[in-house]
């Protein structure tokens, strides 16, 4: 029998016990049900349940809302903030809490098995606003390509402004990476494409010269790059 059906009928004694002082769990633990069934069920007839525990002469809880002693075994203290709670019930919320995610998480997996593409269409929907009809529109105005290298693949991932979340196009894996590596800094891209044209320039002018070894050297006072021997080859600089 479900806990819920438990306190059936018997509001009376229910009220009757709360009103003189019983806690929820001490309820719970006479009628066989647990602390929130009994909330919940005060909760359904009306009963304003208690928002503090009772306190000792100091001010402090002697006990919490639920009835546990908050003695000093039995006393959380947060690091961050030093507030004190139950450490029976924080331990109680703990497995709720992990109860609900397994519960969740076994039906995202039966969710993903029985409709793969709902699963994917959530995850457009709450990361980039579109909807997987959208994405399947933009590949087939793509071509199935990547919009910056023009390179044919399978998977083809969402580019967005990750400040102002819009969407711009399909990347393949290297390139939207590549963007974000650089932090989309169209300063920063301007100066690896200059950067690599100076090597890669050197680099073939070295090797039409049939040099074997060799090293870059960059005068950065005069802007000139030059090319000595003395060095391994495909020496990274």
């Amino acid at each position: 029998m479900p806990q819920r059906l438990k306190l059936k009928g018997l509001e009376t004694e229910v009220t009757k016990l709360y009103r003189g002082g019983k806690s929820q769990d001490e309820i719970g633990r006479i009628f066989g049900v647990s602390s929130d069934s009994v909330r919940r069920y005060l909760k359904r007839i009306n009963i304003t349940c208690r928002k503090s525990g009772r306190r000792d002469g100091e001010g402090l809880l002697s006990h919490c809302k639920h009835g546990h002693p908050m003695l000093s075994d039995n006393i959380y203290i947060y690091p961050s903030t030093g507030k004190r709670c139950c450490k029976t019930c924080k331990l109680s919320y703990s497995k709720q809490d992990l109860r609900k995610s397994m519960r969740l998480r076994n039906w995202k997996r039966k969710k993903r098995l029985r409709d793969p593409k709902w699963v994917t269409n959530q995850h457009l929907m709450y990361n980039y606003g579109i909807t997987l009809e959208m994405r399947n529109q933009m590949i087939e105005q793509q071509g199935g390509r990547c919009a910056l290298c023009g390179k044919s693949t399978n998977k083809l991932h969402v580019d967005h402004n990750h400040k102002t979340k819009i969407v711009r196009k399909l990347l393949c894996h290297n390139c939207n990476v590549g963007l974000g590596h650089f932090q989309e800094d169209v300063l920063l891209l301007e100066k690896a494409i200059e950067y690599l044209r100076r090597y890669n320039a050197l680099t073939i002018g070295c090797a039409q010269e049939g040099k074997s070894d060799w090293v870059c050297t960059n005068n950065s006072a005069a802007g000139i790059a030059t090319c000595t021997g003395n060095a391994r080859p495909n020496q990274q600089f």
